[in-house]
């Protein structure tokens, strides 16, 4: 019942300082449920909140992520706005979005040892079965300078090459004040 409406058996009257606040994805594939605002949209004020500005971004990431270095949250940002911009663009399928960049840096406070290469597997594994996805997906990784392996049975790794020691330093020449 409207607001200051009297009570009738079975009938609430609607609170004046009556709020919803209702998070829901946006219409469209991935997303397969209701269309909200077609739904909701004559009785609520429906307000669309995008993705948070860089800066923004990259405060709410260092809050997850106290110990993890700036360049990497820097890094981590920049991908998942590219991630977003293919998605926004129709190259992806799915729009990757701060959840998941909080998920990654989340991961590397809580785990550092597993890398950004560990963290990166736990986001990414579901899209590692599409091979055409996931070797997108790895190349993006790897235009932020994270190295990727998705797809084909392929694991997120870096492999190094066999470590050899160098020889003794030489000094080749030495300089002096006059």
């Amino acid at each position: 019942a409207p607001v200051g409406s009297p009570p009738r058996p079975g009938v609430l009257p609607i609170s004046p300082g009556f709020r919803a606040l209702v998070l829901a994805n946006r219409p469209g594939f991935p997303f397969l449920g209701n269309d909200f605002f077609r739904e909701c949209g004559d009785v609520l004020s429906c307000h669309v909140v995008e993705a948070p500005s860089r800066s923004s971004e990259l405060a709410l990431l260092a809050a997850y992520g106290p110990d993890v270095p700036p360049p990497l949250l820097q890094k981590v940002a920049d991908l998942f706005a590219e991630l977003r911009s293919l998605a926004d663009a129709g190259s992806l399928g799915y729009p990757y979005s701060t959840r998941e960049a909080v998920a990654l840096v989340k991961h590397i406070q809580a785990f550092p040892h597993d890398g950004v290469l560990g963290a990166a597997a736990n986001i990414f594994a579901f899209d590692a079965h599409q091979p055409a996805l996931a070797a997108q997906l790895a190349s993006v990784l790897r235009r932020h300078g994270i190295p990727a392996g998705l797809g084909s049975g392929a694991q997120f790794a870096v492999r190094l090459a066999e470590e050899k020691p160098l020889p003794p330093a030489e000094p080749l020449e030495s300089w002096r004040l006059a």
